[in-house]
């Protein structure tokens, strides 16, 4: 099999022979570093693997995250009805995606992102940091009483969702469907074409849009320290539209809850597969914060692609005006020229956190302090633990998705449990 056609399952969640790709791309992006860095599949799509390229994309504002930029399309493009553009359908999702400044350019990206800025700052997220501290102590005290569990499922997803729900002003009473509209905007999202999948994650985030119409209106009666309460107050100044309140709302959501779960549950596998580390960990629990960003190096985030708005020249090549780039962090990340023994998972590596994992430039993750503050209270609260934390030994699967990279379950067990 040829480098462009595992490309191109690579880029294909639900092909049948991916599984492996999925499990572990890096020796792909590896073969692609290798034939160029700056490579050009067949089907016009540019990928970039080597950090410096990557970070220069990211920083370079020529590049566009706006679709409209795009020469061709081969990335989901969906339409919208013209009978009823907000039903929820095809047309749900164009003008939800259309709101979200993650594909937004200056200076629409500037004003919906500052909009949100100040309840993700420093000061705001250390203003949680008891409360999550808290959510995680009773979460674990919970797994506690259970010989078995699943810590991405139980755990990492049910703390952010929590805390992003408590952010947002969402109520947990209806926590699995919050999930499902989480997964739902993910699935919208991936590269391939329509399935049964995507009309149900369609038919989902109609649902999830009627939800935040609803706590809209309640919080227009009875406004609190929220999110949503946030937008409104700039609502009435003209700074944003109803519908771009909606748009955030589920943007923040998904964020705020799919990365971070994944975040947390990846740094735990990645623990229990090297005792030896574990050990090192428990021992010298100021290694904790080391430890994040390695796993944050090791396992970056699906890439969002570029659009050129003119000819940009790369790292001595000349990429045209409306072709789509993927500057793919994960590769960036595991660059050899960047960090020794890139594949190695190594908590004591001194340069881990010079990893992108949160990106670079204007597009860097809004909460990138809140999402290192749970992982790294969430990961030293289960290390720390009475007993380690050990695998069931039953399979692992990695999510079969093109946005995001996580577990779709880690059982799990305590080492004292009968």
């Amino acid at each position: 099999m040829t480098l462009d056609d595992d490309i191109d399952i690579w880029m294909t969640p639900g092909h049948p022979d991916r599984a492996d790709l999925i499990a572990d791309p890096y020796p792909l992006f590896d073969r692609i570093r290798a034939a160029s860095p700056v490579y050009r599949t067949r089907s016009g799509t540019w990928i970039l693997t080597d950090f410096d390229d990557v970070v220069e994309v990211l920083r370079d504002r020529r590049w566009s995250r706006d679709s409209r930029h795009a020469r061709f399309a081969n990335l989901r493009n969906v339409e919208a009805d013209p009978a009823d553009p907000r039903s929820p359908d095809a047309g749900t999702v164009q003008w939800i995606f259309a709101t979200w400044m993650l594909y937004a350019d200056p200076p629409e990206h500037t004003r919906l992102r500052r909009l949100v800025a100040r309840a993700f700052s420093p000061h705001a997220v250390a203003g949680r940091s008891e409360r999550i501290h808290g959510a995680i102590g009773r979460l674990i005290a919970e797994m506690r009483g259970r010989d078995r569990f699943d810590l991405h499922q139980d755990f990492s997803t049910v703390l952010t969702g929590i805390v992003m729900s408590e952010i947002i002003g969402m109520p947990l009473d209806r926590f699995d469907e919050f999930a499902a509209w989480s997964a739902a905007l993910i699935r919208l999202q991936e590269p391939d074409a329509d399935s049964d999948a995507t009309l149900e994650a369609q038919r989902l985030l109609g649902d999830c849009v009627g939800f935040f119409e609803e706590l809209i209106a309640e919080r227009r009666r009875t406004p609190t320290d929220d999110v949503v309460s946030l937008l409104l107050e700039t609502e009435r100044e003209e700074r944003v539209s109803h519908d771009e309140i909606i748009g955030m709302c589920l943007m923040l959501h998904v964020a705020g809850h799919e990365t971070t779960a994944n975040r947390i549950t990846n740094s735990m596998y990645h623990l229990l597969q090297d005792p030896a580390q574990y050990d090192l960990v428990r021992a010298e629990p100021q290694r904790t914060e080391n430890t994040m960003e390695e796993t944050l190096r090791l396992g970056s985030t699906g890439p969002l692609p570029r659009f050129a708005t003119e000819d940009i020249t790369v790292a001595g090549t000349v990429i045209p005006a409306g072709d789509i780039v993927i500057p793919s962090q994960g590769a960036a990340n595991r660059d050899p020229k960047r960090f020794i023994d890139p594949h190695r998972f190594d908590i004591t590596r001194a340069n881990a956190a010079d990893h992108i994992a949160f990106g670079a430039g204007i597009h860097f993750c809004l909460g990138s302090h809140l999402a290192r503050l749970e992982a790294i209270e969430a990961l030293r609260s289960l290390v720390l633990s009475d007993s380690r934390l050990e695998l069931t030994g039953e399979q692992i699967r990695w999510r079969d998705s093109f946005v995001v990279r996580g577990l779709e379950s880690l059982p799990v067990t305590w080492s004292d449990a009968a």
